[in-house]
């Protein structure tokens, strides 16, 4: 079995893309070597006295907040050692990323963004980067392993209601009609079982992981180009985007 840990980035009013990504994980072989793993990294990096609860999230060890904000303790470029170690998680454990995102500027078109408040758009851009991410899932599995897949996703108030209605949809064949979705490649999903499974980040380290991919798939699209050489170190674990049918598309 497979396990996708799909973490989200960009929801701030100010970034121009939402980015959805999910870590494959392998239940058998890798759930307990990458837990160990980060726990590595933790004992490398992190003084003892601070690593009980301690979260890898990328965005403040890359802009040195919170925990990192002592920048004399913390400067750039130890923090980007972490980052390093991080983004070369996936390749040292061949575990796969999908990936999907959403083009705040072109969704909703906006001449008809006015009807809709700002909660709303938010959910409905989750949704679409979450749909793309699960179809590029739903594609891996069925090329390259007879395996089901079950998702944990990033427990986010205002989306954990649409994403659970989301994937019910495309799981049911007469929902997908009634919808006109049925024609849709890769739907119903064949692969992508039961329902969304939900966690918060302190309670599993391949969420922080996922966080970390999403955040250097979200400053490539950005050109984020002092961070480029963390993309590369993700980019060949990358999966591509479903050739047609995509629901946000992708350039």
């Amino acid at each position: 079995m497979k396990l996708i840990y799909q973490d989200e980035g960009g929801t701030a009013a100010h970034e121009p893309y939402l980015v959805v990504s999910g870590v494959v994980v392998d239940g058998d072989r890798q759930l307990v070597a990458v837990e160990n793993h980060l726990d590595i990294l933790l004992q490398k990096y992190i003084p003892e006295e601070d690593r009980p609860g301690f979260i890898f999230h990328a965005t403040d060890i890359w802009s040195g907040a919170r925990y990192f904000r002592d920048r004399e303790r913390w400067p750039m470029e130890r923090r980007l050692e972490i980052l390093r170690d991080l983004a070369r998680i996936p390749g040292r454990f061949d575990m796969p990323i999908a990936w999907g995102f959403v083009d705040k500027n072109e969704f909703p078109d906006p001449k008809f963004a006015i009807a809709f408040d700002q909660e709303n758009i938010e959910v409905a851009r989750h949704v679409m980067a979450f749909t793309d991410c699960s179809l590029v899932v739903e594609e891996f599995m069925r090329s390259c392993t007879n395996e089901i897949a079950l998702i944990i996703a990033e427990d986010r108030d205002i989306v954990r209601q649409a994403v659970k209605e989301a994937i019910a949809l495309y799981r049911s064949p007469e929902q997908l009609r009634a919808w006109k979705l049925d024609k849709k490649q890769l739907l119903p999903f064949r692969r992508i079982r039961d329902t969304v499974h939900f966690a918060k980040k302190p309670e599993s380290r391949h969420l922080q992981l996922a966080d970390a991919c999403t955040f250097f798939i979200k400053g490539h699209l950005n050109q984020q180009v002092r961070g480029d050489f963390l993309y590369a170190e993700l980019k060949p674990m990358l999966l591509v985007f479903p050739a047609k049918d995509s629901f946000a598309q992708a350039s």
